[in-house]
């Protein structure tokens, strides 16, 4: 399981209704890890980038 993947489950399990990772992968990942995070029931709705930085905010469905 990837990292992304673990730490949005690991949310949903705590109960969370927003979650807001740090992405400091590669810009190139990004699509890959805003899709693990939304196998597990979060769905993006926001985010801000800064330089290689982004900050995706996601709700649970």
């Amino acid at each position: 399981m990837s990292k992304a993947r673990e730490e949005a489950t690991e949310a949903v399990e705590g109960g969370a209704a927003v979650f807001t990772p740090r992405f400091t992968a590669s810009p190139t990942e990004w699509g890959d890890l805003i899709e693990a995070t939304e196998s597990v029931g979060w769905e993006l709705i926001d985010w801000a980038v800064s330089m290689e930085v982004a900050y995706p905010v996601f709700r649970r469905r």
